[in-house]
């Protein structure tokens, strides 16, 4: 279905329409998000961007794309709404979009792939990060966000070129470091994973899931008092990861100690 307002064109702002499967939600609340939104252009200016989420419907993530031509009459450049995680919405109405004179503006890229990425569409999303960075290659966001795509798709050695590209620009960038180690782990590197705890922790002391990390490696290694020094540290800071020891096998060479079933009992 479709739906969409006519008129701030006048006033040299985008018009809206709202591209949606029927009955997904009833039309007066769908009319009640555009009429928001337009009062909040008209109050704000041109402030939509392409590739951008906002809150719509009964809890839904909306993406906001900006066409050369509308769905509706008369023909012009709008705004167009649709829902994130609908299938139903044929892809022509939204992804399969050229982006026109957006095309050189990395946000764009870095937004459209963001979207995709909440969409699980993890290849595409990696090509639109990409391209982002083709134009700054120093857009340290898309290094990282880049890197955390290629663990998804299992691609360990592409996603710590990346977090290596992000740590060279930003060097204090703890969830870069995080998940640098994440990936040397994935890479059997378990030394070297241990070094970029270390320094995380150097940045930000009180970082939980690096001293869990840590924990899990010296597990590993066997070398149990450093395990349980660790892990404890980890649970002080937050107390999700004793629930999370409890079955990982990383340890399985400490889950029978005494020390180990204290800690996770918290006796």
């Amino acid at each position: 279905m479709l739906m969409d307002c006519v008129g701030v064109q006048q006033l040299d702002l985008l018009d809206i329409e709202v591209v949606f499967p029927n009955g997904y939600a009833p039309p007066n609340k769908i009319f009640e998000v555009i009429m928001n939104s337009e009062v909040y252009l008209m109050n704000q200016g041109l402030v939509f961007n392409e590739g951008e989420t906002m809150d719509g419907v009964y809890e839904y993530i909306w993406h906001i794309g900006i066409f050369d031509e509308s769905l509706s009459n008369p023909p012009r450049k709008i705004y167009r709404f649709f829902p994130l995680d609908i299938k139903e919405i044929p892809s022509f109405l939204h992804y399969n979009k050229i982006f026109g004179p957006d095309g050189n503006n990395k946000n764009s890229w870095f937004n459209k792939g963001n979207s995709l990425s909440d969409l699980k569409k993890y290849e595409e999303a990696v090509g639109c990060y990409s391209k982002a960075l083709e134009i700054d290659n120093k857009y340290t966001y898309a290094w990282y966000n880049k890197g955390l795509l290629l663990i998804e798709l299992k691609k360990y050695n592409d996603a710590l070129l990346c977090f290596n590209k992000t740590l060279e620009i930003d060097d204090k960038y703890t969830d870069a470091w995080l998940n640098k180690g994440i990936v040397l782990i994935e890479l059997k590197k378990n030394d070297e994973a241990l070094l970029c705890f270390d320094k995380l922790l150097e940045l930000d002391k009180n970082y939980s899931e690096a001293w869990y990390n840590k924990a899990c490696i010296e597990a590993l290694n066997d070398n149990k008092t450093k395990a349980l020094k660790f892990l404890r540290k980890a649970i002080e800071l937050n107390e999700s990861w004793r629930e999370w020891a409890v079955d990982d096998e990383d340890f399985n060479n400490i889950h029978d100690l005494k020390e180990f079933k204290e800690l996770i009992h918290n006796e």
